[in-house]
């Protein structure tokens, strides 16, 4: 490469030579190395300035790299790129042929403050998130789902005031939930799922007043479910597979949430009982609260008849059956292993129903 500033074109080389691009699917080379216009580069969104007669200067402004069987690693000439607005390298992880894109994320993609779209999903990468990738506040999608990351989540992430989706789901990120994602004043859908996270759940998360979908789920968090969630109008919200304990808040049945389809909470430690005001989160389809250590009696649940799965199973529920024949709609009901009495209820209204298990209560 050139001394001095690398132009686009250089950038462009340093990544093909550093993920041996020889060897890409022939589909996604077309054109690379060539005098030809950058924007004609397969996978490259350019502008050509028109100041020299090939394509020495032209400006690189979205480069989209999936499924090109890249081996190697992300260059930080990467980061010379400064006028990307999206960068795509994503799904290059093809382990039965022994190609996949490694290594760490280049703290330089930090410079890239024009990005609006960041996608490094569905590849081999490790190490640590960058807390450079804070710097990039036109960001509105970051999304790194399936890699081998690990360590913490910048704090800085905090500072994506404009990202609508944030996916870090599907690594090995540890340490605790920064508070400082409760900043992220655009989020739409936060998914941390599938990580090795620990410690609480952060309150300060009901600032994010946008969000409305939140996976947490398949971590080791601890402590109680904050009643402060509550503020926030859910669509879906799963917190399953975690070390929760403590009640359910009622404050998740906030009537503002109109369109709160999914609720699970299911493998946790939580206890007491099952809160009245949830039965009145008239949109839920799906609510999973099994294999916790929940008690008493299962509350009115007839206003709920959008409800499609109910799993209520392995907890210490006591007291009868409500009448469920209200929902219409149901397909699975689950309330097996509790320590419910009386008779089973006429479920012939529930024509939908395609599992249902009562098993190992004491039911007469």
């Amino acid at each position: 490469m050139p001394s001095g500033t690398p132009t686009d074109k250089d950038v462009l080389i340093a990544i093909y030579c550093a993920t041996d691009g020889d060897n890409w699917e022939s589909g996604k080379k077309t054109n690379w190395l060539t005098d030809m216009p950058l924007g004609t580069w397969e996978g490259v969104t350019a502008d050509d300035n028109g100041t020299s007669s090939d394509n020495s200067d032209d400006i690189v402004t979205g480069l989209e790299i999936t499924r090109g069987y890249l081996h190697g690693q992300l260059p930080p000439e990467l980061g010379n790129l400064t006028n990307l607005t999206q960068l795509n390298i994503s799904t290059n992880r093809f382990t039965r042929i022994g190609r996949y894109l490694t290594g760490p994320i280049p703290p330089e993609i930090g410079n890239l403050t024009n990005l609006t779209q960041l996608n490094l999903g569905s590849n081999q990468l490790s190490g640590p998130i960058p807390p450079e990738l804070g710097n990039l506040t036109n960001l509105t999608q970051l999304n790194i789902i399936t890699n081998q990351l690990s360590g913490p989540i910048p704090p800085e992430l905090g500072k994506l005031i404009n990202v609508e989706g944030m996916t870090l789901s599907n690594n090995q990120l540890t340490g605790s939930i920064p508070p400082q994602l409760g900043d992220l004043a655009s989020v739409e859908y936060l998914y941390l799922d599938n990580n090795r996270l620990t410690g609480s759940i952060p309150a300060e998360l009901e600032l994010a007043s946008n969000l409305s979908i939140l996976w947490l789920n398949n971590n080791q968090l601890t402590g109680e479910i904050p009643p402060e969630l509550g503020s926030l109008r859910f669509v879906q919200l799963y917190l399953n597979n975690n070390r929760l304990t403590g009640p359910i808040p009622p404050e998740l049945a906030n009537p503002s949430a109109n369109l709160f389809t999914i609720l699970n909470l299911s493998n946790n430690q939580l206890t007491g009982s099952i809160p009245a005001k949830l039965a009145g989160i008239t949109s839920l389809m799906e609510l999973d609260l099994s294999y916790n250590q929940l008690d008493e009696g299962i509350p009115d649940l007839s206003a709920l008849t959008s409800m499609q799965y109910l799993y209520l199973d392995n907890n210490k529920l006591t007291g009868g059956i409500p009448n469920l024949s209200a929902l219409t709609l149901l397909l699975h009901l689950y309330l097996n292993n509790n320590k419910l009495t009386g008779g089973i209820p006429d479920l012939s209204a529930l024509t939908a129903l395609e599992r249902l298990y009562l098993n190992n209560n004491q039911l007469t």
